[in-house]
């Protein structure tokens, strides 16, 4: 004999039910794929991190000096009606330039210096190897004649002085003029040595990827955050409309059922009293029936046609429930609830 209240099968049974679809969006295989592909790309990210992690230790500890060297350049280039600036601080240290002019200026061009500390040196034509053997001199000349383009400045100017400051001087700056006895503008230009950068050492590619994790990171997590707020917004909506669908397609498809069987009470009743089977002929007299199970303390039952059928009532909990071949029939799709006088009304209501 049964003695399982119905409402307790159909709550296990929907809370399988809804187990499964919690399940069912909680892991989602969308998410799956989203945090699959998230670590499969960090991953990489961070693997191109530790291949290239050495240049971060170069980068370091690569002095910037070794990216450049000194080179000479015209540093200034004018006529004798303008001025040069010739400055040397205590970061540039002692600079030495040379000057040189248009050919055939040289005779006829003088250089005005006032400070008395720096030192001019003008190129004596006679012993030009003695008076004008800066180096800096040979070392333009002889990268001039590997450019074509530059060659011409060469061929048209000449040595005319050099400026080598006492090496006590610190810090000075000083107007450099030029007196030429010819009127007619020629050119001048000053060269000297400056710092040249090969090029400065790109940053390490390490950076960048531990950067691009960093983002690659953040947004998938933004993703899945906004992903799985909107299933839980979806599976919200779906186990509301859940609660209200069911009820009403399970009590049409009860009604239906029931409509489809044709209950009625035999002609000789079997009636099960806390576990005492009773019969008697009465088939029609409610008030017969109504006296035997009213001295139910557990249980009753009543066996209706069609064979198998029979009402059960537990007496404790006051609930009665209609079975077909130990199954509960359509239309009871809760139980019923209510006293044993409530059982008999819908007995004899479905018998009729």
């Amino acid at each position: 004999m049964l003695d399982i209240p119905a409402k307790n099968v159909t709550d296990i049974e929907d809370a399988g039910a809804e187990g499964a679809e919690v399940e069912t969006f909680s892991e989602a295989p969308f998410l799956k794929v989203i945090d699959r592909f998230s670590k499969f790309v960090i991953g990489l990210l961070l693997a191109g991190a530790v291949l290239t992690f050495p240049e971060i230790v170069i980068y370091t500890l690569e002095d910037p000096g070794d990216n450049s060297y000194e080179r000479i350049e015209v540093i200034w280039e004018g006529s004798q009606y303008e001025t040069f600036e010739y400055t040397v601080d205590e970061y540039t240290g002692n600079k030495e330039v040379g000057i040189y002019v248009e050919k055939g200026m040289a005779n006829s061009t003088e250089i005005d210096v006032k400070n008395q500390d720096i030192i001019v040196r003008v190129c004596d034509f006679e012993d030009i190897e003695y008076s004008c053997g800066w180096a800096g001199f040979d070392s333009y000349e002889w990268r001039l004649w590997e450019s074509e383009s530059e060659r011409h400045r060469l061929n048209d100017s000449e040595r005319f002085a050099m400026i080598l400051p006492d090496y006590q001087l610190i810090s000075f700056q000083e107007n450099i003029t030029f007196n030429s006895s010819n009127d007619e503008e020629f050119l001048i230009f000053v060269v000297g040595y400056v710092m040249v950068s090969v090029g400065d050492p790109s940053e390490p590619i390490s950076i960048y990827f531990c950067g691009l994790s960093v983002i690659v990171f953040l947004f998938f997590s933004i993703v899945k955050t906004v992903t799985r707020n909107v299933s839980k917004i979806g599976q919200t909506l779906i186990q509301e409309l859940g609660n209200e669908m069911p009820q009403y397609e399970t009590s049409k498809e009860s009604e239906n059922t029931i409509e489809k069987v044709r209950f009625s009470l035999p002609q000789i009743t079997t009636v099960n009293v806390d576990g005492q089977e009773i019969r008697f002929e009465q088939a029609n007299d409610l008030d017969k029936l109504r006296e035997i199970v009213m001295i139910s303390k557990e249980h009753w039952k009543v066996d209706i046609h069609p064979e198998g059928s029979y009402l059960w009532y537990d007496a404790t909990h006051k609930t009665y429930t209609l079975y077909k071949d130990e199954e509960i029939v359509g239309g009871m799709f809760d139980e019923g609830k209510g006293s044993t006088d409530d059982a008999l009304a819908y007995l004899w209501k479905l018998t009729l």
